[in-house]
């Protein structure tokens, strides 16, 4: 009940430090006031000196020039009590001047892309402080856009006079949050890549990692402005890298919560998926402009994610999916209550706390992963010493001894084979103690093997009959698991044959594999039950109850292979008994190649 009460009160806490930091990061970025402007026009140099158009973003964004800007600046006595500075943010090659005092230029203003220089895409110069006096001044921009790219709507002029520590401070004070923020994700890259490198990737470390390093790329492409600067003309292409890792970020998002949370997806989630990513392709290639396009990415991301752990959520409140239901909603209400905010440079303080979350969650999962690991290794090694005892178990090894001294009076030959069928079976199961992973054709050759033995004296030999045998090639499973379902086909399946027997035509052990979509094997194997066993009805009630030694060694086995990406189902069919594993392929496969370079 405490446990519960805890974990209410940290979901209704989550809200909290996330719009917190928001609420910094909005004040961080909003410097004061400027002195205010009033724009007398824009027109084209070619155009009569008198005839000013109003200002126009989206004309002005289709001028190449060269064009002139001009504003009318009134100071006051407070104002001039500090060193001023213009910022000019236009896509061009630009020069200004104050009272018709030149400025120093950015850039060479030209008529043609050979004559033009671009120019800085923002442009800090100070105003001569000897014309910054109190009363009204005149600012005149002569710019040319030459190498400007088509793409763009509208031109996003910046024309500001502010005192020039603000501006500065201005450009370095936003960026404080994000760059705490790039240094922990620097720091999670590093843990999540050094993870990987050790126990492999599971749970949707791949996509964890692609995470942290669209976390670090991006606030970099986006402090490229602000922070160094550059020429306009690499304007363009800074936002569609901006697009692109958006895009990728809005894929890794809910790819990460789907690996970790809905491992075992139905044919309508992959779907869905798949629509999801064809959306997200579309918003990237067809969104007309550059901020839109950031938003809708966003957006799309958020929400997708917010499904998958809403839906997780349902299943289990008391799970980390809770936690990122609530984180993720409140920063999808952010976004959509003050959009032009949030893609203005909120989003990555919040992408870098949803990210940090997901990494502290991450690497708590890993630890009781890891924990869990030692309990089940532990408990796996106990269950495999119980069933080699029982192999050689006093009992066994007497009757094996008493049929092989009958076999050496009665027949030389048969004595002969099972010596050898022994010494090889002891070898193999020697061998496979050893190892944590074992190729699952080694494995069968066992199973034959304990088969073969158990064959001399019968009336005819017990045949592991196998179907699908390409789709496990280069795969390998926990050593055991396949013995172990033969052995228990021969305790509790097979019996003596008889004539009621001759109604099933399939062989006595049948090993099935099929492939389940494009990630999971299943392995079948089906044993044929004695006339004795069917008509007892105890194979009726086998199924749940108290599982035996065997079956629990399997589920060790299993889960500490493949962690919980497993499933395990035994259960009376028809005249046969059938034991059904479903494995992820990428790890049977990952396991092989372990075994291979030992």
């Amino acid at each position: 009940m405490a446990f519960r009460i805890a974990s209410r009160l940290r979901l209704a806490l989550i809200p909290f430090p996330l719009i917190a930091l928001l609420l910094v990061g909005f004040h961080l970025s909003n410097g004061p006031m400027g002195v205010r402007l009033e724009p007398v026009g824009m027109r084209l140099e070619q155009d009569p000196p008198g005839q000013w158009r109003p200002l126009d973003g989206q004309m002005s964004a289709m001028w190449t020039g060269p064009y002139l800007l001009q504003y009318r600046v009134r100071l006051t006595s407070a104002e001039t009590a500090r060193p001023l500075g213009i910022l000019i943010g236009v896509r061009g090659a630009s020069e200004a001047t104050w009272d018709a005092e030149a400025l120093p230029s950015n850039g060479i203003v030209g008529n043609s892309v050979a004559t033009e220089t671009p120019g800085r895409i923002d442009w800090i110069v100070p105003v001569p402080p000897a014309r910054a006096t109190v009363g009204t001044h005149t600012l005149v921009i002569r710019a040319s856009s030459q190498h400007l790219s088509r793409g763009f709507s509208r031109a996003d002029l910046q024309v500001g006079v502010q005192p020039l520590d603000d501006l500065y401070g201005r450009r370095y004070r936003a960026w404080l949050l994000p760059t705490l923020a790039m240094g922990c994700l620097l720091v999670a890259a590093l843990y999540v890549g050094a993870v990987i490198a050790r126990t492999g990737a599971r749970q949707g470390a791949w996509a964890l990692l692609g995470l942290c390093l669209v976390g670090l790329v991006l606030p970099m492409l986006e402090a490229w402005r602000p922070l160094v600067g550059y020429p306009y003309d690499l304007h363009r292409t800074r936002l569609l890298a901006i697009r692109v890792l958006t895009a990728l970020s809005a894929l890794l998002l809910p790819a990460y919560f789907a690996l970790r949370f809905d491992t075992h997806p139905t044919k309508a989630r992959r779907a869905e998926r798949g629509l999801y990513g064809l959306a997200i392709l579309i918003i990237m290639v067809f969104a007309s402009t550059f901020d839109l396009a950031s938003w809708l990415l966003h957006v799309s991301g958020l929400s997708m994610s917010l499904l998958i752990t809403y839906r997780a959520a349902r299943h289990d409140p008391d799970n980390a999916a809770s936690m990122f239901t609530v984180l993720l909603g409140t920063t999808l209400a952010a976004a959509l209550i003050a959009p032009a905010v949030y893609i203005d440079g909120l989003y990555m303080i919040a992408f870098a706390a949803i990210l940090v979350t997901v990494l502290l969650a991450h690497a708590g999962y890993l630890r009781a992963g890891a924990e869990r690991s030692v309990a089940l290794e532990a408990t796996r090694a106990r269950l495999r010493t119980a069933l080699l005892r029982h192999s050689i178990h006093p009992h066994w090894l007497m009757n094996t001894l008493t049929s092989l001294q009958e076999l050496i009076e009665r027949s030389p030959a048969n004595a002969s084979r099972m010596v050898e069928l022994l010494g090889e079976e002891f070898r193999l199961v020697r061998a496979a103690s050893e190892e944590t992973w074992i190729a699952v054709d080694d494995e069968i050759a066992l199973c034959r093997t304990h088969l073969a033995i158990v064959s001399i004296g019968r009336p005819r030999p017990l045949v592991l009959h196998l179907e699908g045998t390409s789709l496990w090639q280069d795969l390998a499973l926990p050593p055991g698991v396949l013995h172990t379902l033969v052995e228990n086909g021969l305790t509790h399946g097979v019996g003596v044959v008889s004539s009621h027997d001759t109604i099933d035509p399939q062989p006595d052990f049948l090993l099935q594999a099929e492939h389940m979509g494009d990630t999971h094997l299943v392995l079948r194997m089906s044993v044929r039950m004695s006339v004795a066993l069917r008509t007892s009805g105890a194979a009726r009630t086998a199924t749940p109850g108290t599982p035996g030694t065997g079956t629990r060694f399997i589920e060790a086995s299993l889960r500490t292979a493949f962690d919980t990406d497993w499933r395990f189902e035994q259960r009376p069919q028809d005249t046969r008994w059938v034991s059904v594993l479903v494995l992820p392929r990428a790890v049977m496969h990952r396991g092989w190649q372990e075994r291979a370079t030992c």
